[in-house]
């Protein structure tokens, strides 16, 4: 992640710099533009929903008022923003025991809608699958259990794990499906001892179905939420 390293691309709360977040600093809002002009109900959404953090509404709030009192002087930068959200979360008693920082979900989520990229996965999955030859392996490192769990459900969705099954044999004709078999595997002690970046790391992989006739295809698929997870290749 070098773009994380580098203080003048505003992604970190460790390194100040201009709260900027954009992977391609030439498109779209900064995040500094994107918090200026987002409503506080907007801002708790994506804070509780890419962040899952607890104080959503808190620091949304503490954020617009700090618009509001300051105008164009407001949080210029990473350090101004960290600092009001650990301001926030302190004054309201929150500890982390996980070691990370208060500021790491309220910037993980914002540096997610910034760049939009819970849609760049789903166009990613779907353009990589595509492109994959028969028997060959597609693999994805996720830091995020939003990001895992949008892998995880594409690899179902794609395998017949949510199709509908025959009532009496309760069999899913694999043909019919491009992911023969899904895989997850995690870091070991060792690999997060060398790279403690990897400690939130998981690996998906899955196999391309050989036999897979997209002409053949029903695609008769039940909710998201309906993940039959024995028939994703298991939890390995």
């Amino acid at each position: 992640s070098p773009q994380l390293d580098q203080a003048e691309r505003g992604f970190s709360f460790r390194l100040d710099g201009p709260l900027d977040m954009r992977m391609n600093p030439a498109e779209g809002l900064s995040a500094r533009q994107w918090l200026s002009e987002a409503t506080s109900e907007a801002i708790e959404a994506v804070l509780r929903d890419l962040g899952e953090e607890r104080q959503a509404r808190a620091i949304a709030k503490a954020i617009k008022l700090r618009f509001d009192t300051e105008g164009e002087s407001a949080l210029q930068t990473t350090a101004e923003l960290a600092a009001l959200i650990q301001q926030v979360l302190r004054r309201r008693g929150v500890r982390r025991d996980d070691g990370k920082d208060l500021a790491t979900r309220s910037f993980q989520a914002i540096r997610m809608k910034v760049n939009q990229e819970l849609e760049e996965i789903d166009a990613g999955l779907e353009q990589a699958l595509e492109r994959l030859a028969p028997k060959a392996c597609l693999a994805v490192i996720s830091f995020h259990s939003i990001e895992d769990r949008k892998v995880k459900q594409f690899f179902a969705r794609q395998s017949g794990a949510l199709a509908e099954r025959d009532p009496i044999t309760g069999a899913v004709r694999r043909e019919e499906w491009p992911i023969l078999s899904a895989h997850r595997h995690l870091p070991d002690a060792q690999e997060v001892k060398d790279n403690p970046r990897a400690r939130s790391a998981v690996l998906r992989f899955a196999y391309k179905n050989a036999h897979h006739n997209p002409q053949n295809a029903h695609h008769n698929v039940q909710p998201e939420g309906a993940i039959n997870r024995r028939a994703i290749g298991g939890e390995h």
